[in-house]
């Protein structure tokens, strides 16, 4: 013999406690029930599956995606903040930054979802990482719907790019060389550039998916980006596979390949040892083979950079940390539409980085530290450095390490107090 199902269920709970209340339909508060119970019949039999609803009126989103709504857009405190990593406030301000882009307004007759659920829905995508089809059955929206509302979220908030990621500006980068040279002693300095890792849940269906395949024996991206002292990412350079080297993506960058619209005279981009040096890229030094420890001028440098050097893997490691979509990208690429789409997600995920970074949203629950970050490191053989310990080798130094040579010359006519230079050593 079938058995019931939960709708029909439901439809006999229903009918035998309405039959108990028709005695009762002088007392007011039956009548009400009834009345009730009568309206939630008729909604639930004249839909074919209990957890499926028709969209209401006006085409609005559907009766499951408003529940979601009130479980989620209409939380406070700590749960808001697990859903968006951010408070309701700071929710709010971002839908107003983007919700009157023209991509929100209806071309046809049927109007669209309000621009807060939409990107409220990708903000939610990009805060945990999740795909389509698991939001499809989170939200209680086709992933079809899902699709374009992050779709048309992601149009909107590219749109404004330029203004939440921009070059500083000469008076901008007089400010951020007095406080780098204020705070760490480095002077001349612009930014931070460092690299990391999106890694994808899935291999890329395409034939050419070993390009994507990194030495961790992850698929992804390579990012590049470059912050100021405030950890506000300035410039990212997204687009290279995984399996791209440290110095081919360093090559690309647009501000070292037209220096005189980014850079004044001296300055230039602190980098780790990874990093190829140039007059606009000082990296940090590295040892020989076989040296235990750096010795000298090269030790002083080293121990000074490296502190300031903090500020870029804490930037990228506060970015991952709210956008779990960069930790894990859960998308397959199969087009050229899909890898656009995915482009899109890094730079939308660190404009909103940018205009959270200086709010009190700094931190989310799940960061109490340093993110471990998937920096950018080339395995090929790199040109062979002239040493540098003790200096002696200076009037050799090609131009591109000059650069480096000068400006630790320059740190060290800095110090107020006398350090014995010779005897500094750093492991």
């Amino acid at each position: 013999m079938p058995s019931k199902t939960p709708r029909a269920h439901l439809l006999h709970d229903l009918e035998d406690t309405a039959l108990l209340l028709l005695p009762l339909l002088d007392d007011r508060t039956s009548r009400a029930c009834l009345e009730d119970i009568i309206q939630a019949h008729h909604q639930i039999s004249s839909n074919r599956y209990l957890d499926r609803f028709p969209d209401t009126l006006n085409n609005n989103p559907r009766p499951s995606f408003y529940h979601s709504d009130i479980l989620l857009f209409a939380e406070r405190g700590i749960r808001h903040k697990q859903a968006f990593r951010m408070s309701p406030s700071h929710l709010n301000d971002i839908v107003d930054f983007f919700k009157d882009d023209l991509v929100f307004f209806s071309r046809g007759n049927k109007p669209q979802a309000p621009p807060k659920y939409q990107i409220g829905l990708l903000v939610y995508r990009m805060a945990h990482g999740h795909d389509c089809r698991t939001l499809d059955r989170e939200f209680g929206v086709s992933t079809g719907t899902v699709f374009k509302w992050c779709e048309r979220s992601l149009i909107a908030i590219l749109r404004k790019q330029s203004n939440f990621i921009s070059w500083p500006s000469p008076t901008e980068r007089l400010e951020i060389k007095a406080r780098f040279l204020s705070e760490y002693s480095i002077p001349h300095c612009v930014g931070l550039i460092d690299g990391y890792h999106v890694n994808l849940t899935t291999a890329p269906a395409r034939d050419d998916a070993g390009a994507y395949h990194s030495r961790k024996e992850r698929y992804g991206f390579n990012v590049m980006a470059i912050v100021d002292h405030t950890k506000q990412f300035r410039y990212i350079h997204y687009g290279y596979p995984a399996s791209s080297s440290d110095q081919r993506v360093q090559r690309a960058i647009e501000p070292l390949n037209t220096p005189s619209q980014y850079f004044s005279n001296q300055e230039y981009l602190l980098a780790d040892s990874g990093f190829t040096a140039s007059s606009l890229v000082v990296p940090m030094f590295k040892k020989s083979a076989g040296q235990a420890v750096l010795r000298g001028k090269t030790a002083y440098f080293n121990s000074r950079a490296s502190v300031m050097r903090v500020g870029v893997e804490h930037s990228i490691g506060v970015l991952k940390a709210r956008w779990t979509i960069l930790r894990s990208m859960s998308m397959r690429l199969r087009t050229k539409k899909d890898e656009a789409m995915a482009h899109a997600i890094i730079v939308a995920c660190t404009i909103l980085h940018n205009i959270l970074i200086n709010t009190d949203e700094y931190y989310t629950e799940e960061f109490t530290g340093n993110l471990p970050i998937e920096p950018l490191r080339d395995e090929q053989p790199v040109e062979e450095e002239v040493a540098e310990d003790n200096f002696l080798g200076a009037g050799r130094l090609r131009p591109h390490m000059r650069r480096r040579h000068d400006l630790v010359e320059q740190m060290l006519a800095l110090e107020t107090e006398e350090i014995d230079i010779d005897n500094f050593i750093l492991s």
